[in-house]
C-alpha cells in the first residue's frame, strides 16, 4: 500500500469519525445572541448617507433558492415611493440597514425535529440595525428548535395581521368609483357559470396532514362526485407539474367551477394561496374555515365553508344546488364590483421600505421573543410525537386507499 492510499484511508477514517462524534453529540441548551457591534462605524455619518436610500440584506436564501428570490425583491422594490436598495452580497453587512432572515432556511438541512443547529449568524452589527424574520408555513412546518433565537430579532414579516410587516399570501383592494362602474359593466356581460364545463377538484399533496383534510375530502366523496389529484392521489394533472403555475395546469383548473381550497393547518390568519388562486381563476372556493375568528382578510360572500353547515351531507346539497343554479353561482363574484386582487409580495416589501425609512419610537428598537411570538398561535407547533401520529395515521389512510405505493411529502 503506498504513502498516498494510507493518507487517503487515515483521513476518511478522521472525516468518520467527527461525523460520527457530531450526530451523537447532544446540541446542548443555549440562546443565540446579538453579536457586538461593529469597530470604527461612524454611525451618524452612515445615517446621512443612507438616509434617502436603505440597503436590505438577504442573508439567506428563500427556500434554498440560490437567490434567485434576489431579482423578484428587487422587481418590487422599484415600484415603491421610497428607495431601498436589496443585496445577498455579506460584505455589505456594515452598511445594511436591515437584515432579511428566511426562517426555513436558517436550520441546516437534516431535518431532524427540535434541531438547534443553523447556519452561521452575523458575526457583528451596528446599533440601529434591523434583524428581520420572514415566515411564510405554520407551525407544524418548523422543525427547528425557535427558542434558542432568543430575541435577536428585531421584526417580523409574517402572513399574521399582528406582524410588525404582514405578508399575506394575497389581498383585495378597494375599487376607485370609476374602476367600479366599469367593471360592474363589464360583469354584467358575463356569465361566468357558463364560462365552467366541469365541477369541482382539489389538489394535496403534503400527506403528513395535521388537519387530516384527506379524511374531510373522504366523508364529501359519499355525496359528490368530483377530482383530487396532487402527490397524495397519485394522479398528476397536467404534465410533469400539476402546481398552479403550470399554464397548461391552469387552463385545465379553469374549467372547474369550484376549487377545493382545504388548509393544512388551523392557523391564526393562515389563508394560503389555494384560496386566492381560486379567486383568481374566478371559481368558488370551497374552505375548510373551523374557525373564522382567527382568520382576517379574506373576501366576503366569496367562498363556500364546509364548517358553515350542521354536516357535510347538508354542505354537498348546498353544493348541488349552487352547481344547478347559474344565478346562485354568480352571486359568489359580486365583489369583483367592488374588489381587485393583488397576489405579489409588493406590498409588503415597499411597506418594510417605508417603515426603514420612518421608523418611529414603536418600531425603532421592537424586540422579537420569537418562541412567545409562535407559541401565542392557536395551532400547535411541531413536536415528534405529533410528526409521527400524523405520520401514521395518513400512511396507514393512504395505503388502505390506493391499495399500493402512496406518497408522504413534508
Amino acid at each position: 500500500m503506498n504513502v498516498r492510499r494510507v493518507k487517503l484511508l487515515m483521513l476518511f477514517a478522521t472525516s468518520g469519525l467527527i461525523i460520527f462524534i457530531l450526530r451523537i453529540l447532544p446540541e446542548g441548551d443555549f440562546k443565540l445572541k446579538r453579536p457586538r457591534s461593529f469597530q470604527n462605524v461612524d454611525y451618524t455619518a452612515r445615517k446621512l448617507l443612507r438616509k434617502s436610500n436603505k440597503i436590505i440584506l438577504l442573508w439567506t436564501e428563500y427556500d434554498h433558492d440560490n437567490f434567485k428570490y434576489l431579482e423578484t425583491v428587487r422587481e418590487h422594490l422599484q415600484q415603491c415611493p421610497h428607495k431601498c436598495f436589496v443585496t445577498n452580497n455579506r460584505n455589505e453587512l456594515a452598511d445594511s440597514d436591515a437584515v432579511f432572515f428566511h426562517l426555513t432556511d436558517i436550520w441546516i438541512p437534516n431535518w431532524k425535529i427540535g434541531t438547534k443547529r443553523t447556519l452561521l449568524f452575523p458575526n457583528e452589527s451596528h446599533p440601529d440595525q434591523i434583524w428581520i424574520i420572514e415566515n411564510s408555513e405554520p407551525p407544524f412546518s418548523f422543525f427547528g428548535d425557535v427558542d434558542i433565537f432568543g430575541d435577536i430579532f428585531n421584526w417580523t414579516m409574517w402572513y399574521r395581521s399582528d406582524a410588525t410587516i404582514v405578508v399575506p399570501y394575497g389581498r383585495y383592494i378597494q375599487l376607485g368609483e370609476v374602476d367600479k362602474s366599469s367593471v360592474k359593466k363589464m360583469y354584467e356581460r358575463r356569465d361566468i357559470y357558463s364560462e365552467k364545463s366541469k365541477f369541482m377538484v382539489g389538489a394535496i399533496s403534503n400527506c403528513k396532514d395535521p388537519g387530516r383534510r384527506y379524511l374531510l375530502v373522504e366523508e364529501m366523496s359519499k355525496y359528490l362526485d368530483f377530482t383530487m389529484f396532487g402527490q397524495c392521489y397519485n394522479k398528476n394533472m397536467c404534465g410533469t407539474s400539476w402546481r398552479d403555475g403550470n399554464v397548461a395546469c391552469n387552463e385545465e383548473l379553469n374549467k372547474y367551477r369550484f376549487y377545493l381550497a382545504f388548509e393544512s393547518n388551523q392557523c391564526k390568519d393562515y389563508i394560503t394561496e389555494k384560496y386566492w388562486n381560486a379567486l383568481d381563476r374566478e371559481q368558488i372556493p370551497i374552505v375548510n374555515w373551523k374557525r373564522k375568528d382567527i382568520l382576517s382578510g379574506y373576501i366576503p360572500n366569496s367562498y363556500i365553508n364546509v364548517y358553515d353547515f350542521p354536516s357535510v351531507k347538508d354542505f354537498a346539497e348546498y353544493i348541488k344546488l349552487v352547481n344547478s343554479n347559474a344565478t346562485l353561482y354568480n352571486s359568489y363574484f359580486e365583489w369583483r364590483n367592488y374588489f381587485s386582487l393583488d397576489l405579489t409580495l409588493r406590498v409588503s416589501w415597499c411597506n418594510l421600505c417605508e417603515k426603514l425609512h420612518k421608523m418611529d419610537q414603536k418600531y425603532e428598537r421592537q424586540i422579537v421573543d420569537l418562541k412567545k411570538y409562535l407559541y401565542s398561535d392557536v395551532c400547535p407547533p411541531l413536536t415528534k410525537e405529533f410528526h409521527d401520529a400524523e405520520a401514521s395515521a395518513s400512511a396507514e389512510f393512504f395505503a388502505r386507499r390506493n391499495g399500493a405505493k402512496y406518497w408522504i411529502f413534508f
